[in-house]
C-alpha cells in the first residue's frame, strides 16, 4: 500500500496480539467451571493471577473500618501507631491467603481492609484485630489464691450491696473522679440465658456444686460457704484449685461483675494481677472457667520471639496428646533471658498470656535453655493456625476497633456483574446506533475502533491485574461515551474541510490535525482528575479512577491512530472521490 502510514498498521496490529496475549488468563479463568477449579486449584491459581482481579462489591467479600484506641499506646510509645498497625495486618492479610487485598489508612487512626471473595469473615475479624500481645508471667501461690478469696468474703460480708447489685445483672461504672460508683443496668444480650435466672433457683446448692467440681471437696473453703452472713460469700461462688480459682459457668457473669469492683479490686495482692483461662473448660460434667492469679511484671514478652509455628502435640504427651498447638522460638536474647526466668523458678508455674487471657500454665519443671515454649489448651485446628499467624506478623500497639462492617456475598456480586454488563452492551449498542445513522461509513468505522477501545481497556487491566469494581465498570461506560467524543470532534472538522472543496485525504489530514488539540487537552484535564481520584479516593472511588485513566489513554489511542489507519485503508491512500461522512 503505497502512499499508507505502515508504522500506524504496524503499531496497531502488535497492540492488538499483545491484548489478545494478555487477555486469554481472564478468558480461561473465566471459562473454568467450580468443579475445574476445585479439582486442578494449581491452575486456576496461576489463571487468576494473571486475570483480571474482581473487587469487593463484584466478587463480594468483606469490608471493614477499624480505629486505633490511641489510650491503649504504650507511656513510651514513640512511633506513629497507625502505620506500625497497617503493616502488622497486612502481614497476617499475607499469611492468611486473601488475594489482592486492599489494605489502607483513612485520616489519622482509622485503617480500611477490604478483602475480596473471602469465605470466613468471622475467623479474618479475629485475625485482623487481635492485638497479640503475648506475655509469660508466673502465678501467685496458692496461698494467695485462698488469701484472695478470703479477702473478697469479709468485703461482701461488710457490702452486702456489692453482691445485690452483682447477681441482679448490674454493671459497676467507675464515675469521673473514680471515688464513688454508679450502677447500670445491662443489657439481657450480656447475660447468658442460664446465668441470672438460675442463680436464684440454685442459690441453695451452689455451694455444693462448686465444691464438687473434682469430687472432692475444699474444708477450709466449706467453713467459709458455711460461715456467710446472708449467703453473700464470694467462697459460695467459686473454688480453690491449686494455684487456679474455678467458676462454674452459672456464676461467671456474677463473679466477673464482682471483679469489677473497686472494693473487691483492693483485694488483689500487691503486685499481682487477675487473669481470665482463654475459654470455658468441662470438668467432670460442670463447665468450668479457670481464673488466675499472676505476677504484673512479665519475665518475657512476644517482643523476642524469632518463630510461632503450628503443629500437633506428640501422642504420648499426657496433656495435650495429638492436640493443636504453637510452638514458639524466642531469638537469642529471648533465650537467655526465658532460660535464666526457668532456672530461677523451678516447680513453679508460668503462665502463657495472649491479650490477657491466659491459654496455659504449665509447671516449670527444668531450665529450659533453647529458647523454646509451646502454647497448648488450643481446641481447633484452625484456631492454632491463626494464632501463629498473627504471633509472627507482631503484636498491634493498641487494640482495634471496628466501627465499620459490611459483608456483601457472592451471589449479589454476580448479580452486580450481570448488570454492568448489560448497561456496557445496552450502552455500546445505543451508541453504535447513533454513530452508524448519523456518519454513515464514517459511524462504523468509529463503532470498530470503540469495540477496540474495549477489548484493549480490558486487556490493559488483565495486564496488570488491576481491580474491576462496579463503578469501574461506570467507568468503561464513560469512557466509551468519551472515546465517541474524540470521535465526533474528528468526522466534524473533516466535515468542515470537505465543504471547503479538499480532497478526501486532505480532509481527513486536516480534520484530525485541528481537532488533536482539543482532545488531547480535554482527555489531559480529565486524566489528571483521575489520578488526583485514584490517589486521595478509596474502594470504589479507586476502581472508577483506575478504568478512567486506562480508558483516557486508550480511547486517544484508537480514535486518532487507529481510526486513522481504517481511514487510510478505505480511501486506498487518497485515490477516493467521496467520503460517507
Amino acid at each position: 500500500m503505497i502512499g499508507l502510514e505502515r508504522w500506524r498498521i504496524i503499531l496497531v496490529i502488535v497492540v492488538v496480539l499483545a491484548a489478545i496475549y494478555l487477555l486469554i488468563p481472564s478468558i480461561r479463568f473465566a471459562a473454568l467451571s467450580d468443579e475445574a477449579k476445585a479439582s486442578d486449584p494449581a491452575l486456576a491459581s496461576k489463571l487468576q493471577r494473571k486475570s483480571i482481579n474482581l473487587g469487593l462489591d463484584l466478587r463480594g467479600g468483606m469490608h471493614l473500618v477499624m480505629e486505633i484506641d490511641r489510650s491503649k499506646l504504650p507511656p513510651d510509645y514513640s512511633r506513629n501507631p497507625i502505620d506500625e498497625a497497617l503493616e502488622i495486618i497486612r502481614n497476617r492479610v499475607d499469611q492468611f491467603g486473601v488475594s489482592e487485598p486492599v489494605i489502607q489508612k483513612e485520616g489519622t487512626d482509622r485503617i480500611v481492609v477490604e478483602l475480596p471473595g473471602l469465605a470466613d469473615p468471622e475467623r479474618a475479624k479475629e485475625i485482623i484485630g487481635k492485638t497479640a500481645i503475648l506475655e509469660f508471667k508466673l502465678l501467685d501461690t496458692e496461698e494467695a489464691v485462698k488469701n484472695f478469696i478470703k479477702a473478697v468474703d469479709d468485703t461482701l460480708t461488710k457490702y452486702p450491696e456489692i453482691i445485690d447489685a452483682a447477681e441482679a445483672g448490674e454493671e459497676f461504672i467507675p464515675e469521673e473522679k473514680g471515688t464513688t460508683l454508679a450502677v447500670v443496668e445491662s443489657t439481657a444480650a450480656e447475660t447468658p440465658k442460664d446465668t441470672l435466672a438460675e442463680n436464684e433457683e440454685k442459690k441453695d446448692t451452689t455451694v455444693g456444686k462448686a465444691g464438687e467440681l473434682f469430687g472432692e471437696k475444699d474444708t477450709a473453703l466449706a467453713g467459709l460457704a458455711e460461715e456467710e452472713v446472708g449467703g453473700y460469700a464470694f467462697s459460695a461462688l467459686v473454688e480453690p484449685y491449686k494455684e487456679e480459682i474455678l467458676i462454674p459457668r452459672m456464676n461467671y457473669q456474677t463473679v466477673k461483675r464482682l471483679l469489677e469492683h473497686p472494693k473487691v479490686k483492693a483485694c488483689i495482692p500487691p503486685g499481682d494481677e487477675l487473669h481470665w483461662a482463654n475459654e470455658f473448660e468441662e470438668m467432670r460434667g460442670e463447665d468450668v472457667m479457670r481464673l488466675y492469679i499472676t505476677k504484673k511484671r512479665a519475665e518475657v514478652t512476644g517482643t523476642y520471639l524469632r518463630s510461632a509455628n503450628f503443629g500437633f502435640a506428640s501422642p504420648s504427651d499426657p496433656k495435650a496428646a495429638g492436640q493443636p498447638v504453637v510452638n514458639l522460638t524466642f531469638n537469642r536474647k529471648g533465650a537467655a533471658i526465658f532460660s535464666a526466668v526457668t532456672g530461677a523458678n523451678v516447680n513453679k508455674r508460668l503462665a502463657i498470656i495472649l491479650d490477657g487471657k491466659i491459654h496455659s500454665a504449665p509447671v516449670i519443671q527444668t531450665r529450659i535453655r533453647d529458647g523454646r515454649a509451646r502454647i497448648t489448651g488450643i481446641r481447633k485446628v484452625e484456631e492454632a493456625r491463626d494464632l501463629s499467624i498473627v504471633l509472627r506478623a507482631g503484636n498491634l500497639p493498641a487494640p482495634l476497633t471496628i466501627i465499620e462492617e459490611r459483608t456483601i456475598g457472592p451471589a449479589l456480586g454476580q448479580d452486580s456483574i450481570k448488570r454492568g454488563i448489560f448497561a456496557t452492551i445496552l450502552g455500546g449498542i445505543l451508541i453504535f446506533f447513533f454513530m452508524i445513522i448519523y456518519y454513515r461509513l464514517s459511524g462504523i468505522i468509529a463503532v470498530i475502533a470503540l469495540i477496540l477501545n474495549l477489548f484493549l481497556l480490558l486487556a490493559a487491566m488483565a495486564g496488570l491485574h488491576a481491580t474491576l469494581t462496579l463503578p469501574g465498570i461506570a467507568g468503561i461506560i464513560l469512557t466509551m461515551g468519551m472515546a465517541v467524543d474524540a470521535n465526533v470532534l474528528i468526522f466534524e472538522r473533516i466535515r468542515e474541510e470537505l465543504r471547503t472543496g479538499k480532497t478526501v485525504r486532505a480532509s481527513i489530514d486536516a480534520g484530525y490535525s485541528r481537532a488533536f488539540r482539543t482532545i488531547l487537552d480535554a482527555n489531559f484535564t480529565t486524566l489528571i482528575s483521575a489520578i488526583i481520584l485514584y490517589y486521595f479516593g478509596t474502594g470504589p472511588v479507586k476502581g472508577f479512577a483506575i478504568t478512567l485513566s486506562f480508558g483516557i489513554i486508550i480511547s486517544m489511542f484508537t480514535a486518532i491512530i487507529v481510526t486513522r489507519m481504517i481511514f487510510a485503508v478505505v480511501t486506498e491512500a487518497g485515490r477516493a472521490k467521496s467520503l460517507s461522512i
